[in-house]
């Protein structure tokens, strides 16, 4: 066995509670909410859609807040692999159109009560909502949708 791998549980078990993402399932009987997203577009408008974070599943994350997408890739010293980097860090600014692109791609997600799962496991990206006590996390499986919000986020960073 290797000895680094106490480690690397504990810095993976330490993104997790960073992240929000429980190490137990949650309870069940969670809905999703009805509309995250109005018809309008303007997330500025919707403070429930003002942020909205993307954990891939290599750990990834992507946060779009105050007009922004950040992407925090996953470092080599917190990989369990010791291998895996997610890249270089990236802010970039996004426009209204881009904005609503991703929020009607989160939207479709939250929505979607098939896709969503009750505790975190291989191969599965997590969806935050909100900020606080507003906050609303959706465990995903793979699927169209998922694959589809994660494109467009590659997409946008890529341009």
């Amino acid at each position: 066995m290797d000895r680094r791998s106490p480690v690397r549980f504990l810095c993976f078990t330490n993104l997790l509670f960073i992240f929000g993402i429980p190490l137990f399932s949650q309870q069940k009987g969670q809905m999703a909410p009805t509309s995250l997203i109005p018809a309008s577009s303007s997330l500025q408008q919707y403070p429930e859609m003002e942020t909205i974070k993307y954990v891939d599943f290599n750990n990834n994350v992507y946060t779009i807040a105050g007009g922004k997408l950040h992407y925090a890739p996953m470092k080599v010293e917190n990989s369990s692999s010791g291998i895996y980097s997610g890249g270089d860090e990236q802010l970039i600014t996004l426009s209204e159109e881009q904005l609503a692109m991703i929020g009607e791609k989160a939207q479709a997600i939250a929505d979607t009560l098939s896709l969503h799962l009750e505790q975190r496991q291989m191969l599965t990206a997590v969806l935050f909502v909100g900020e606080g006590e507003d906050r609303k996390k959706f465990i995903v499986a793979r699927s169209e949708l998922q694959g589809g919000l994660e494109k467009l986020l590659k997409d946008l960073m890529a341009q």
